[in-house]
């Protein structure tokens, strides 16, 4: 089952349900495994004549993430996440 839905602002968003059943045996019957990326970034905005105001309030005003994850054998991997600020 996917679902998909966004906001006004433009944020976006989609999610996947999987059974793990039939998800485990599709993998063993065709010896694959299965892998996502996971990334996003998260900022603070402020209208223009507050932000001088709040600007040295918070460490970092944009960060930006990402991980990939792997599924194997009923195990769930990841790597270590990388993260960038601005």
């Amino acid at each position: 089952m996917t679902i998909k839905w966004s906001s006004l602002g433009g944020t976006g968003h989609d999610l996947c349900y999987l059974r793990k059943d039939i998800l485990d045996g599709f993998l063993k019957r065709k010896r694959l495994e299965f892998m996502w990326a996971f990334w996003g970034a998260r900022e603070i905005r402020f209208a223009a004549e507050k932000y001088r105001n709040h600007d040295k309030q918070f460490k970092h005003l944009r960060k930006e993430y990402q991980r990939i994850y792997r599924y194997k054998e009923s195990l769930v991997t990841y790597s270590k996440a990388s993260e960038y600020y601005d």
